[in-house]
Formats: structure tokens, sequence, C-alpha cells
């Protein structure tokens, strides 16, 4: 293992053979912040443009910020050292572009787009520069940094070279770009097993990352709620939108399913694809989420004109969660041996989603709030319980 550099500056350091539980650093914590605000920039797209287009939109600009996250997670759970104080000041460079990118988003959605497109470029720019840095400290993780470095340097121009063209020619550069930075993390999970990902601290940056996306949900309701004269039935609605969240929370949290990842770590030569597939899983999870707030915020208006859509972008983000989380749960039966419980896990996760398409439909056709709410809340408590059932079956819940 690497020794970190004593001057001020300090140096990365290679932390993928390190044991023992390890914790998001307070700058890890302080850096999620840029995305609270961004990705509450995205919701309110959809909050002003209840339609195809406005959801198209947010699922565009969400795709990117949060791959601009992970780039970022990427080389902290392998290289992040508290010493490292070159490290914070690249990313304090990042915060102010993220902080960019969210006014870009803040001033029309896809209006600024160029603007946006040079922030994400940015942002990209300084986590190469990372990956760089720790390919000249670090030897024994070249050919690791040597993977990333030409192809997220590769993708990172030719975003950049979009930004100098026009936007109907710069589109398919930045389009290419991201495929091509997709492609470079798909094809390098032949580096996983020897670089592997820390099995504590990668799971809690996932977990720390939805539960600030559940937080849309708060804020969403307080939002759509602050328009209402305060009475029983807007209490009821806010009560409703909370149960809601809480349920989805624990979905997620009450069996987080990382066998894909603690799989990395054990020797043997089992498939690497649930754990690439656990992570791309977790863009949808995220995304649904802040879908969900979205929807939350619509449907507590009290003059919204957008009643039936508003509830249909509540149960989506809703059915993209509880599938995506379908597929999570899948990798952990993918990547370890095969138990009941996780096989049931599935299933409910399937089923419910369908059950939640049917809510949909019966909220189209009632067009009340109350019943949306009460309905796609108790699909999803359902899980929870289904959840806690089986797990006391399997000795895992007492």
């Amino acid at each position: 293992m690497s020794v970190p550099h004593r001057g001020w500056l300090g140096q990365p350091q290679l932390r993928t053979g390190e044991r023992g539980h390890r914790q998001a650093t307070w700058f890890e914590l302080f850096y999620d912040l840029a995305f609270v605000v961004i990705v509450g920039q995205i919701g309110l797209i959809v909050v002003h443009d209840p339609s195809w287009w406005g959801v198209g939109q947010a699922a565009l600009l969400f795709s990117v910020v949060w791959w601009a996250w992970v780039g970022e997670v990427f080389y902290t759970t392998r290289f992040d050292a508290d010493t490292d104080r070159a490290k914070r000041l690249i990313g304090t460079l990042q915060l102010i572009a993220l902080t960019l990118l969210a006014a870009s988003i803040a001033r029309g959605g896809l209006a600024d787009i160029r603007v946006i497109a040079a922030a994400y470029a940015l942002v990209r720019t300084l986590q190469v520069l990372e990956i760089w840095r720790a390919q000249r400290f670090i030897p024994e993780a070249r050919p690791l940094t040597r993977h990333f470095l030409i192809g997220y340097g590769s993708g990172v121009l030719l975003w950049w070279v979009g930004v100098a063209l026009p936007v109907r020619w710069g589109a398919w550069l930045w389009g290419a770009g991201f495929l091509i930075e997709i492609l470079t993390y798909v094809r390098g999970t032949r580096f996983h097993r020897r670089y592997p990902p820390h099995v504590s601290h990668l799971p809690e940056r996932y977990g720390l990352f939805t539960i600030l996306m559940l937080g849309e949900s708060f804020i969403g309701a307080v939002a759509g709620s602050a328009t209402r004269s305060l009475t029983w039935s807007a209490g009821v609605l806010v009560a409703l939108s909370v149960a809601g969240a809480v349920a989805m929370w624990w979905i997620y949290f009450d069996r987080i399913d990382i066998e894909a990842i603690t799989a990395l770590s054990r020797p043997g030569t089992a498939s690497q694809r649930p754990f690439v597939i656990w992570l791309f899983a977790h863009m949808p999870i995220a995304f649904g989420l802040a879908l969900n707030g979205a929807g939350v915020d619509l449907l507590l208006h009290e003059n919204t004109e957008h009643s039936r859509p508003s509830g249909l972008i509540l149960i989506a983000g809703q059915i993209i969660f509880v599938l995506a989380e379908a597929v999570v749960c899948a990798t952990a039966v993918g990547a370890g041996p095969p138990q009941l419980r996780l096989t049931h896990g599935v299933a409910a996760r399937v089923i419910s989603a369908a059950m939640l398409a049917v809510v949909a439909l019966v909220a189209w056709q009632t067009d009340s709030a109350m019943l949306t709410l009460v309905l796609s809340a108790a699909v999803l408590w359902s899980v929870v319980i289904y959840d806690f059932i089986r797990g006391r079956h399997a000795g895992i819940i007492t």
C-alpha cells in the first residue's frame, strides 16, 4: 500500500487493500451538497413542465449529473486520503463548476445547454486530473489509472470540442463523449477484482446519495403544501407523502443488497457483471426518487392545472424506483449462493411495480390526489411488510 506524502499538499493513497469499516469523509459529505441543489433544480423542470418533454429533459440532465457524481466516487473509494489537501482543492474547483451547472439549469433546463456542457466537462476534467495524480503517485495502480485516463480523457475531450461548436453539432459530440465514458467504465470491469471498491465505503456513498434523493420528497411536500390553506385534508396529504417516502427508504435500507460488491473482494473468478449492474441500477433508483419528489410537489399544489399528470409523475417515479430495486436485489442473487428471500424480494418488487401501474390507471380516472397517495403508499408499504415477513422466516430479522 502506498504511503501518503507528508508535505502540506499530500498525495493520493491506494485504499483497495484495506479491511474493516470505512466511513465517508467530511469533504465527501460536503461535496454531495452541490448535487442536492442540482437535483432540486432538475426536479423543478418537471414541476414547471409536467409533460413528457419536461420529464425527458430532467432524465437527460439527471443522467449526466449522476455520472459526474459516480466519477468522483470511483476515485475516492480507491485513492482518497484525508491528508491529500490537493484533492480538496481540486474538489473545491469541482464545486464551483457544479454550482455554475445548477445555475444554468435554473435558468431554463436545457436552454443554457452549452454552459451546462462546459460545466460538466470542467468537472470531469478535474476528475481526470485526480486520476492522473493517482497515476503519478501510486505506481502499482497504473494499469487501472492508465485505462481510465485514456478512456475518460478521450470522452471529456469530445465534450470540450462540442462546446466550441454550434449546439446542433456539439450535441452529437457530447453524446459520443458520454458513451465513451460509459464504455470505459464497463470495459474497466477487468480491474475491479484487482482494485476492488471498498466493501463498506462504496455502499455507504451510494446509500447517502439515495438518502439525499429521498429528501426531494420532503422538499416537494413542503413546496406543494405551502400553496394550500392549513386544513386537515392538507395535513393528511403531507402525511401520506411522507409515508410513501419512508416506505421507499425502508425498501432500500432495510436490506441493503451489497453481495455484488463483497464478491469482488473474495478469491475466485466469479463474474464481475453483478457489480456493474448494481452500480448502474442506482441511477434509476435515484431518478425515481427525484421524480417522486416532483410528483409530490405537483399533487399538493392547491391550484394545479395538471392533477392527472401529477399523479402519473409521482407513480412513474415509484415504479422506476421499485423496478431498479428489483435489479439491485437480483444482483445479490447472481453474486452469491441462492437464497429464497432474495428471489422472493425480486418478485415482490416486480409485482409491486405492476400494482403501481394499476394505481396509475385509477389515479387517471378519479383525478384524486388523496386516493393516489393512499393507494401508492399502501403498495409501497406492502413491500416493506413482505420483506419483514420473509426476513423473519429466514432468521435475518428478529
